[in-house]
């Protein structure tokens, strides 16, 4: 049983924290070309994992000689003094979190969710230090990275004590310490002064964790990069935010209307990396207007009760295997024919391939503006069954609805259990009729800032519609949109 800190400790010997898989597979590789890489390349995938970090660093300060008496901080640092090869070899049988939470669907997302979430603190941290002028940049990421290692040791090794933690937190408003110590026996942060006194990691990093008293300016840009991770999950808009853009803008000497540019713009390259963690980053969110945030459907999936699903209709049931190649190619074709040389129906036979191959859609519709600008009619349907009602798919932009509201500008929706109960009297019963009352994806498209139509999307089969899927659906309609505006006269 985990009922003390040093049972944690205990519990991390011989092996360690497991890393992601797609760090593993990334060392393996450079393992492979070990004679031909440099430093920064074994470094890159290994910042880019906090838990490899921390393992990192940890082999790094314990393998010091006596006669080594400085401090290891940074990883180029650790990889030069263990050497590239040693260090290559060390790491080739690393075992994975996804292995470790084998089955373990929920925990396995909410730790890929806080690791992306210390990865993009701390990219944002390195940023500010290094328009702070500060030598040593690396530390300030590492320090944000490594911040939360404590919370992501609970998500691989006690999940069910994690998602407790999670529910008093997030469902019943009970405040974190609390929650830790009701179902720990003490504070995260206890366990994490633990892991790094153990791990040996120096002072200087455990210094730029302090998150108490007056603050170095150094420390203050990790705690304010980790609350910017924190909040913009949870959108880009509220009145914290004008708290955070004050006092960074306060630390670099610039405008908090500065600061908030450099905070997005660093949002958007920390989220190209998605893909590696498998959820969706929150520069997702940078294009969204202000407006009430849905419930996180994670933490609705974890504590849902569970209910029978509505069999769809037997003649749609076939599901699509996504080929993320196809989805690619359909991406890329679009962007190769911005000349206009394609028509509105080749265009459109690009864009619901991806859809349907590319992304697993099963049926996607693709409804066009009338002339007179009142009213949304199907022109393209595809996946859908010959007498299915969603080939009659139509709405009247007049009567104000769910759809007629996502063509007031770009804007996407997925409809699932966690906002059925506060979207449905948006739906009325025509509409619900024509998509079978099951989720579906649905976004507007906007030509030159003018709604041209808008597209819907639903998966039938055993495969559920799904985050990642979302954010692709809402990535291909938006290259959708740049490829409508360049039309050849259909």
């Amino acid at each position: 049983m985990l009922k003390t800190v040093d049972d944690w400790i205990r519990r991390l010997e011989p092996d360690g924290l497991p890393v992601l898989r797609a760090t593993a597979d990334e060392i393996a590789r450079l393992a492979r070309q070990a004679e031909t890489v440099g430093v920064s390349d074994v470094a890159k995938p290994i910042l880019r994992d906090p838990m490899l970090t921390f393992k990192v660093l940890q082999l790094a300060n314990q393998s010091r000689g006596r006669h080594f008496d400085s401090e290891i901080t940074t990883v180029e640092h650790a990889v030069m003094l263990v050497g590239i090869g040693p260090m290559l070899q060390h790491l080739t049988k690393l075992t994975v979190a996804e292995g470790t939470l084998k089955g373990e669907v929920v925990p396995l997302q909410f730790l890929r969710r806080a690791i992306m979430r210390a990865f993009h603190a701390a990219y944002q941290a390195r940023d500010w230090a290094i328009l702070h002028l500060d030598m040593e940049a690396e530390e300030v990421y590492i320090a944000a990275l490594l911040e939360t290692i404590a919370h992501l040791t609970v998500w691989i090794y006690a999940p069910d004590m994690a998602l407790k933690m999670h529910r008093f937190i997030s469902r019943d408003g009970m405040a974190e310490e609390t929650a830790q110590i009701r179902v720990l026996g003490f504070h995260l942060n206890d366990l994490r002064q633990a892991l790094l006194r153990h791990g040996r990691l120096p002072e200087t990093l455990r210094d730029l964790m302090a998150s108490h008293g007056e603050l170095p300016p150094r420390t203050r840009l990790v705690r304010i990069a980790l609350t910017t991770a924190r909040l913009s999950e949870k959108g880009w808009f509220g009145a914290e935010w004008d708290v955070i853009y004050e006092e960074l803008g306060e630390s670099l000497r610039m405008s908090p209307g500065a600061a908030a540019a450099v905070i997005h713009g660093d949002a958007v390259i920390a989220g190209r990396g998605w893909r590696r963690y498998g959820v969706t980053p929150p520069a997702a969110w940078l294009p969204l207007s202000p407006g009430d945030w849905p419930p996180d459907p994670l933490i609705e999936e974890a504590f849902k009760e569970k209910t029978t699903p509505v069999a769809p209709p037997a003649a749609e049931t076939a599901a699509f295997v996504p080929h993320p190649e196809k989805l690619k190619q359909a991406m890329d074709e679009i962007a190769a024919h911005l000349d206009g040389t394609l028509n509105l129906h080749d265009m459109m036979t690009v864009i619901l391939r991806g859809m349907r191959e590319g992304i697993g859609l099963s049926r996607v519709v693709f409804a066009l503006m009338s002339h007179d600008r009142g009213g949304i009619k199907a022109r393209y349907v595809t996946g859908a069954a010959p007498d299915s009602p969603l080939r009659g798919f139509q709405f009247d932009m007049k009567t104000p609805h769910l759809f007629s509201r996502l063509m007031t500008k770009a804007l996407a929706v997925w409809l699932h259990d966690a906002n059925r109960a506060s979207l449905s009297p948006l739906i009325p019963p025509a509409l619900r009729q024509l998509t079978g009352g099951c989720d579906f994806f649905a976004m507007s498209i906007l030509v030159h800032g003018k709604p041209l139509g808008l597209i819907y999307a639903d998966r039938n089969g055993d495969a559920p519609l799904d985050e990642h899927s979302y954010l692709e659906f809402k990535q291909l309609c938006l290259r959708a949109s740049q490829g409508l505006s360049h039309l050849a006269a259909s």
